[in-house]
């Protein structure tokens, strides 16, 4: 059977994606990537109502073209029973199901389509209960992954040729809260690895980047120094209504702390416009939290009510009209700082690990996270190269320009 597997959602839906690809083959059936396949694996996410409507659209499509349907992912864990209701003729398949539907195959990954970097997951789940979120009512508490069972797969990545992980999790940084290890015990022993590389942290909530964290992180030669710290905001009371665990004060301490150690480290950031009972100060706030940290790129995203959460109730929702006000205006903030850092990498050196070809340049990224091209021969695919930045991105192409230092 050729099985074809849709990927919404961050990196540990990518991960568990790969996981399906090499259970699905361990039973004999074929991966597909075109439109000629029997079988749909949906991979869901619900953390915002255009991520569920994204894959309602998709499962519609695929049910009328007479495909088989399997769906997974967040959105089956919902008590509502979103699919179940609606979409009668495909198979839900419930993550606490998953390994048993796939007898024969491993635990672990062995390889990472379409990447020269591979993915680990090394938790699952999150204790926090943010106003806003429904990631805990879908993935439920800290599951931390075992030690040995991490080390064997990142071992077996390394050695088919991946010089790159990036460790992710649904809470990356609750690693161990409820065995009693931590982020800071896993990583010296990931980076015994003499061929792995590069070693990155996919996205670290504020609250565990510890100092004990950090002088590890700046004990191995393989970190590569890009935080992805969510901010969500940078008003102290919206904050407080989101229920997050720190002021902007705080972070700010944290991001300084982090450039002492690491004068080359670039900050990248996800943000929350419109939360109920928001105003223009708020804003301003947040506005003012990114210029000061100088992040390199924001994701932005409106706040989108979620059933089961607190917010779901709380009063002073904002209109989309001032909705789409604000996220224009910090949109515009946000490019204007990923415009004025830019300018101060041209000329400089970076090592880039290249990835993929696109019109016609050999992309990949620094060790900092900039997205880099080069039409280079010398730039190849899996291959790490010391580049000098020629220009900044533009509105034409994402990424910066650069040659080979010969």
């Amino acid at each position: 059977m050729k099985v074809r597997i849709f990927t919404f959602g961050c990196k540990v839906n990518q991960y568990e994606s790969q996981w399906l690809r090499e259970a699905f083959v361990s039973r004999g059936d074929e991966i597909s990537e075109e439109d000629d396949f029997d079988l749909a694996l949906v991979n869901t996410c619900c953390v915002t109502a255009k991520a569920e409507k994204d894959a309602r659209i998709l499962v519609r499509r695929l049910l009328r073209e007479g495909k088989m349907v399997q769906i997974t992912g967040c959105i089956p864990e919902k008590p509502e029973g979103f699919f179940l209701r609606d979409y009668s003729d495909a198979e839900i398949l419930r993550r606490h199901k998953v390994y048993s539907h796939f007898p024969k195959a491993d635990r672990k990954i062995s390889s990472f389509a379409g990447h020269t970097r591979a993915f680990v997951k090394i938790e699952d789940g999150c204790n926090n209960r943010c106003a806003y979120c429904i990631v805990p009512l879908v993935r439920g508490p800290v599951r931390t992954r075992r030690e040995k069972e991490i080390l064997g797969e990142a071992a077996g990545l390394v050695s088919a040729g991946y010089r790159e992980l990036v460790l992710t999790g649904v809470n990356l940084g609750s690693y161990g809260a409820e065995t009693g290890t931590s982020l800071s015990r896993l990583l010296p022993k990931l980076a015994e690895n003499p061929l792995l590389k590069r070693i990155r942290l996919s996205s670290i909530e504020l609250p565990h980047i510890t100092p004990l964290l950090l002088s590890t992180l700046a004990q191995i030669p393989a970190f590569c120094p890009s935080f992805h710290i969510p901010l969500q905001s940078g008003s102290d009371r919206i904050l407080s209504l989101m229920g997050r665990s720190y002021g902007a004060a705080e972070f700010l301490d944290t991001v300084f702390r982090i450039k002492d150690l690491f004068p080359s480290a670039l900050f990248t950031t996800d943000v929350m416009v419109a939360f109920p009972g928001e105003s223009d100060s708020d804003i301003e706030a947040t506005c003012d939290i990114i210029r000061k940290v100088g992040f390199f790129r924001c994701h932005l995203f409106p706040f989108s009510p979620r059933e089961g959460t607190r917010a779901y109730t709380m009063p002073d929702h904002i209109p989309a009209l001032r909705r789409k006000e604000r996220m224009a205006r910090v949109r515009a903030c946000a490019e204007e700082v990923k415009r004025r850092i830019a300018l101060k990498y041209i000329g400089k050196e970076h090592e880039v690990l290249f990835e993929q070809s696109r019109n016609g340049f050999q992309t990949g990224f620094t060790e900092n996270y900039l997205l880099t091209g080069s039409t280079s021969p010398l730039c190849r695919e899996g291959e790490i190269v010391r580049v000098r930045l020629l220009s900044p991105p533009s509105s034409e192409q994402a990424w910066f320009i650069a040659e080979p230092c010969v």
